[in-house]
Parts: C-alpha cells; structure tokens; sequence
C-alpha cells in the first residue's frame, strides 16, 4: 500500500499560506511567506536551503508597518539566466497603492518594485512569459481589482486591465489556446460582473479580449485555471466555482469544462474548492479529484469527489466524518501509478469557522480508495510535488497554519 512518510519538518515560526521552491541553478531553494505565529502577526518571507537553513528574511513589514503579503511567492527566471523571488504586498491599512517586489532569490535584496496601482496586492497569480512574441519576458500579476504586465528587467507597467477584473486568490493559466503560437491568458472573475455574477475570460497578451463566458452564478476568481488535453487531442480547459458568499445551492460550486474557444462542455454540480488532476485508474486520461468543501461548497455533504473529464459525469465519491475549507492539492507520480495529494482543514486564523478549533488533514488517494490521511493540528494550505535535493526523487511538501513544512516521501507501492 503506498504510504507518505515524514522524513523532515522545517519550523519557519509563520502562519504559513505558501511557498514556492525548486533547484534554480541546481541550488535547492524554498521561500515561504506569511505571519508571525506571536502578538504581532507581521507578515514575513523567508528563504531556506536544503539543510533548513535560514538564508534571508524580508523586513519589508518591518520598515514600512502594517501590511498583507501574498499568499505565494514564485521563483522565477529573468532572461538574463537570474532566479528571483516576486511577491505581492499591500497598504490597506494606510490607503497606499500596493507593490509587486522582484528579489535576488538568494540574497532577498531587491531588484526593483512596481505598484499594483490599486490599494490591493495579490496572492498566487504571478507568471513570467514572453506575451508579445518579442523574445523578453514580461511579468504578469493578477490582483484583486485588476490584471497588470510589466516589463520584467525593470518593473516597467506595459498595460492594466481592470473591466470587471477580481481574481483574489485564484491562478490564471498561460498558453496558446488558438494556435496562433503566441499565448494567451485564461482567468476567472469572482463576481465582477453586472447582477453579481462571475466570468471566464481568454485575454491576449496586449490585455485585449478573445473570449468570455459569462453569467456564472458562483465565484471563479478564488481558485485556479487547469488545462488538461484529453484522447482526442483537443485542450479543455477546468475552472472550480465555488459559494464564496454562501448564497445557495449546489449549482453554484461547479466544476466547468470549456473547450479552447471559450465554449462550455459540461459543468457538474461538484462542490470542491480546487481538483487535483491524476490518471487515478491508469486508462491514459487524467480525472479530476478533490475534497468537498464546507466553506464554499454550496452546501454539499463531506467527501471525496472525482469527475471524468471526458463526458463530466461524477466517477465515485467516498464520504468523510468532516470538512471545511480545502487547500492546494498535488499530483503525485508513483511506480504504482498515479495519485492525489489533497488538503483540507479549518484554520486557526483567516477562514476559521466560528466557535471550533483548528485542525488538518492530507489525503492520499488513489482510484476510489483514500490510502492514508495525516492529520495536522491547523490548516495545512499548500502542497507541491517536486525533487528537493536534486537527486532524481520527489517530496511532497506541505505548509502549515500551525508554524511547519512538512517533508514526506512516497513508500510502497
């Protein structure tokens, strides 16, 4: 039976919301960010390296009082072959204008900061592409009340696109869905349109429309865009909505599967806050699967739920004793086939559900069948899968409300 076991905790001090890490120049790295776990609760970013050491920590907060950090870093590489670390920050407290930061990703010095040209910053939505054909990178950065490109040398705003513009904590997806070689931008919205309602957009890489679906009931500016291309050659692209406001029914949490021009496929009343993609019965197609989600599953009973991707019928589901708000799940690949990682739990501080104590779980599941659940004493937020010491192996790493990165690795088979 497989099984994850622990091999490394990593105390970090921080509430943490998300990390990003990866061997940048071969050299294994991980930035975590979130707050302080004492009176304080100053948000903070902090690099480690492979042996948990510390190798620099942000006193951005610290010079410049109260703000919000992001809730993920993201490594990324300038043209010049430099890795760095972008991150968000936002003045909400004063009514300054929010900064995206770009920093030496193994100094933590600063390369240079931009305004988000709003009082908001971001969370997860940050990309490093060329989007105009040009051969230099631009940097991408969604924010809660618009969509940014910057020149990613110098920080230098190209253009801003704010009509009907809310992706809070979602993740647009890039890439080329008409051919033409050149990418283009697929994000939701969370209800950013007349009468409440939410969007799927296709943007081209000057910020122009090429598409949209309107009119969704729920919100689809909390959770991220997924792609997948099925048997038949042809891409779909997979959107979560979720109840972010509590306003109903079922129909409101749906899993959306439109083809690349923007068309909808199907949409399954799923109840899931973000899916896991993984070839869970090893016919050659990925399935999506996720954890129903207390907070924002348009009130739907505990459970793990998996939806075929071909025709977007519910494949099986597995009850659970409790849920509440789901994390960022992972797919992890195993000589036994493949499986899911997912998270979920009810936080000590933001999201927490009223008058209850914290707690986490990690579900490792496979076709049908939860393997393993870990337990955590706080919301476990986010998990990657990735080669940690560059020695051809996989980690799965978590992060945690309760101040850890938990390190396992996949055993059995």
């Amino acid at each position: 039976m497989p099984r994850l076991r622990l091999h490394r905790m990593l105390h970090t001090g921080l509430c943490n919301m998300g990390f990003a890490g990866g061997c940048p120049g071969g050299v294994p790295l991980l930035v975590v960010t979130g707050q302080l776990r004492d009176d304080t609760r100053r948000p903070e970013l902090r690099a480690y390296d492979a042996g948990g050491h510390l190798l620099w920590r942000d006193a951005f907060a610290e010079d410049t009082g109260s703000v919000a950090m992001g809730a993920e870093p993201h490594i990324l590489t300038l043209d010049d072959g430099r890795p760095v670390v972008a991150h968000t920050v936002a003045h909400r407290a004063s009514g300054e204008h929010g900064l995206l930061r770009v920093l030496d990703a193994f100094t933590g010095d600063e390369v240079w900061r931009a305004s988000t040209g709003s009082i908001y910053g971001g969370n997860r939505d940050i990309h490093c592409v060329d989007l105009d054909g040009d051969g230099r990178s631009e940097i991408l950065a969604g924010y809660a009340d618009r969509l940014t490109c910057y020149r990613a040398a110098d920080g230098a705003a190209m253009w801003s696109r704010t009509d009907r513009i809310a992706v809070c904590w979602g993740r647009s997806a890039i890439l080329d869905v008409d051919g033409d070689g050149m990418p283009e931008i697929i994000l939701g919205t969370e209800y950013a349109n007349p009468h409440g309602t939410s969007s799927i957009f296709a943007l081209r890489g000057d910020g122009s429309a090429a598409w949209e679906l309107d009119g969704i009931e729920g919100d689809c500016g909390s959770t991220p865009v997924h792609s997948v291309t099925l048997g038949d050659g042809n891409l779909r692209l997979l959107k979560t909505e979720i109840d972010l406001e509590g306003r109903g029914p079922v129909h409101m949490a749906r899993l959306w599967c439109l083809n690349a021009q923007g068309g909808k496929l199907w949409a399954l009343d799923f109840g899931c806050g973000d899916i896991a993609l993984a070839d869970l019965d090893a016919d050659g197609t990925p399935d999506a699967v996720g954890i129903t989600s207390g907070r924002d599953g348009g009130h739907v009973p505990p459970a793990v739920r998996c939806a075929n991707l071909t025709d977007g019928h519910l494949a099986w589901e597995i009850p659970l004793a409790r849920h509440w708000l789901t994390g960022w799940p992972a797919t992890l690949k195993g000589e036994g086939g493949e499986y899911a990682v997912l998270l979920h739990g009810n936080p000590s501080g933001y999201g927490r559900r009223p008058g209850t104590d914290s707690w986490g779980e990690l579900l490792l599941v496979g076709n049908g069948v939860v393997h393993q659940i870990i337990e955590f004493p706080d919301w476990p937020v986010c998990a990657k899968v990735f080669d940690w010491n560059g020695n051809g192996g996989q980690d799965v790493i978590v992060s945690c409300g309760d101040g850890h990165v938990y390190f396992y690795a996949l055993d059995g088979r």
